[in-house]
């Protein structure tokens, strides 16, 4: 009764969620003071229609070079290093089987458009560990051209999510089978049951850790 209460006296909208966050790149656009900021990616990321600049890639070493050359008059820059991808078990940007999936399927497409990340590949420790150094190597490269006083902020964003696929496409057969069969005609490893939900969750919880640095030059 006391929410009854309050809807009728602040009014029907009163406690609804509302989402008024806003991109770093409208946030600058919106400041006093003029602020630059580049967006280097290459996909579409979001609120980079505010940008000053938008430079579209296709690989981290074209990143490194135009991050080195943002930096020179851009208070901002936000750019994705992507070589470590790989340990999502996604096809690297440098992968020329995605040049050759992109030519044989998708003729309609621009020139310029950016690589699928969306095939699935089968790697190996040693290749991870490559991702790895490449992606170290990249920051390093970064941080070399850096002026002095320029803040770095350097997020690893989601971490391994090849378990959370390996489960949701197991999750997604299972609900397949289920519609047209009795559980007991299953076979169990075809079955997602309270077990296999347990291990999704965990992957998920897993798939969230990252990490994160800063610092200043």
């Amino acid at each position: 009764m006391d929410l009854v209460k309050l809807k009728i006296q602040e009014g029907p909208e009163f406690g609804q969620y509302n989402q008024d966050s806003q991109s770093i790149f409208v946030r600058l656009f919106r400041h006093s003071a003029r602020r630059l900021s580049a967006v280097i990616d290459c996909e579409m990321v979001p609120g980079e229609t505010s940008a000053a600049t938008v430079i579209k890639v296709r690989t981290d070493t074209e990143v490194v070079k135009e991050v080195q050359g943002a930096i020179k008059n851009h208070n901002f820059v936000w750019a994705r290093l992507r070589a470590i991808e790989i340990n999502h078990g996604k096809i690297s940007p440098l992968s020329s089987e995605t040049e050759k999936i992109e030519d044989a399927g998708s003729a309609s497409q621009e020139p310029d458009s950016a690589p699928a990340m969306s095939h699935k590949v089968s790697v190996t420790d040693e290749e991870i560990r490559e991702a790895v150094r490449s992606i170290d190597n990249s920051i390093a490269a970064i941080v070399d051209s850096l002026p002095t006083n320029t803040a770095l902020i350097v997020t690893s964003g989601e971490g391994d999510t090849r378990d959370v696929q390996q489960l949701q496409a197991q999750q997604k057969r299972f609900q397949k089978l289920y519609s047209s069969l009795e559980l007991s005609s299953i076979p169990r490893e075809d079955q997602f049951l309270d077990e296999e939900q347990q291990l999704l969750h965990k992957a998920v919880d897993k798939a969230k850790n990252g990490v994160c640095f800063f610092m200043v030059k």
